[in-house]
C-alpha cells in the first residue's frame, strides 16, 4: 500500500482500523554511511471486524505469545465477582450501593462490569490466567457482548 497522497494521521488510522497481512518477502537494506538499518515488510491492509489482526504470508492468523492476564481487566473481574457475592448475601442491595461504598462516580462501571460475571466460564478462565484471548483488554467487554456462551466464545476468540 502506498502512502503517497497520505498525512502520518490519514496512515496512523489505516493501521488503527484494519489488519495486516504479509503480501511478500521482507528487505534489509543499510544507509551509506552503515548508520541506519531499514527493514521493509510489505503488508497488505484489511478490516476484519473492527479489529487488528496480523497474518502470516499464507493468511493464517498469527498466534501471540503466551501473556499475562489484562491486569484491569482480571481485577474488573475479580471485582464482579465479589459485588454479586456482596448482593446475594445482602451485604448491599442495589449496585447505586455498590458504587457509592467503592467511591465510583460514574453510573454505569458498576453495571458494565458486573455484567463480566454472565461470560462464559472459558472466557473468565482465559482472562484470568491470560492465555487465548489475544491482546483483548477491559474495553473491548465493555461494550455488548451475546448472552450466550458459544457466541461468547466466538466473538472474542475469533482471529
Amino acid at each position: 500500500m502506498s502512502s503517497e497522497g497520505k498525512n502520518n494521521a490519514d496512515i496512523k488510522n489505516d493501521i488503527s482500523k484494519r489488519s495486516m497481512n504479509v503480501t511478500g518477502a521482507d528487505t534489509i537494506s543499510h544507509d551509506k554511511d552503515g548508520q541506519h538499518v531499514h527493514i521493509h515488510i510489505p503488508v497488505l491492509f484489511r478490516r476484519r471486524g473492527g479489529r487488528s489482526r496480523i497474518t502470516t504470508p499464507d493468511g493464517q492468523p498469527l498466534t501471540p505469545p503466551a501473556q499475562h492476564p489484562a491486569p484491569a481487566l482480571r481485577d474488573a473481574l475479580v471485582r464482579a465477582h465479589r459485588w454479586m457475592r456482596q448482593l446475594e448475601t445482602g451485604e448491599v442491595t442495589t449496585l447505586a450501593e455498590i458504587a457509592a461504598k467503592e467511591g465510583i462516580t460514574s453510573k454505569s462501571k458498576v453495571p458494565q462490569q458486573i455484567r463480566l460475571i454472565s461470560l462464559s466460564p472459558a472466557i473468565q478462565e482465559a482472562i484470568l490466567t491470560g492465555e487465548g484471548l489475544g491482546f483483548l483488554t477491559l474495553e473491548d467487554f465493555m461494550k455488548p457482548f451475546p448472552e450466550r456462551w458459544e457466541e461468547q466464545e466466538r466473538v472474542f476468540n475469533e482471529p
